[in-house]
């Protein structure tokens, strides 16, 4: 739009002066001719004014909301960040409290106190707990959930075969939480293993990540040291 004013400016500018040159007449009818290219160059001028005053307050709208946005997103997503770790906090402190259940009796009824723990914990954070998160999770909280069951099973089931099938189920089910930790040559189930789940919590926080930037910032630091 702009660029099509200008261009009908500058050809009625270029119209009228050339009038104004090639007219074989008095100087009344050149000026008369030449009126209008005057008027072109004014309209120009105040074309630009206005162009660059709407420009400016475009610029000043613009960086009115980035620095809304930023100090939207930036409180939010420190919020975010605290929730996340008060929820890796929780959810890890119930997950050594597992594992020590686990390690003390073995396949055991206590396992569905801990699952439901679990989901109380997913669900208080719910508003900030991501749904790909919380599907990394669940696979081990069902296991611990079905370990619960099988166990309660095959103390309470009548028939003899149903308790020796669930008190077998309940036996797989707890060796695949412990994961590799009593058999080294064991492969985890990346899912459920408790060890694979700690090493989940922290890959949500990027502990790992941190933890290298901040040595590589310390080597730095001591290098640029030595350097002085």
């Amino acid at each position: 739009m702009y660029n099509n004013t200008y261009a009908m400016l500058f050809a009625v500018f270029c119209l009228s002066f050339g009038l104004a040159i090639a007219l074989p007449t008095n100087d009344i009818i050149r000026g008369i001719a030449g009126a209008p290219a005057i008027g072109a160059l004014v309209a120009a001028v105040y074309q630009i004014l206005r162009d660059h005053v709407s420009h400016q307050k475009k610029i000043e709208l613009q960086q009115k909301q980035l620095n809304f946005s930023l100090g939207v997103t930036s409180h939010m997503a420190q919020i975010a960040f605290d929730k996340h770790v008060e929820f890796c906090e929780k959810y890890m402190s119930e997950v050594h409290e597992t594992s020590d259940t686990l390690w003390a009796e073995g396949p055991t009824e206590k396992a569905l106190s801990h699952a439901s723990a679990f989901k109380k914990i997913r669900k208080e954070y719910a508003a900030w707990v991501t749904k790909d998160i919380a599907q990394q999770l669940q696979d081990f909280e069902n296991a611990l959930f079905r370990l619960g069951v099988r166990s309660r099973m095959s103390l309470t089931t009548g028939r003899p075969e149903a308790r020796m099938r669930a008190n077998e189920e309940a036996e797989k089910l707890w060796d695949e939480l412990l994961g590799s930790v009593i058999d080294q040559q064991k492969k985890p189930n990346e899912n459920v293993a408790i060890e694979s789940i700690k090493t989940k919590i922290r890959n949500i926080l990027g502990i790992q990540e941190l933890t290298e930037l901040r040595g590589a910032l310390i080597k730095k630091a001591i290098a640029n040291i030595k350097g002085i």
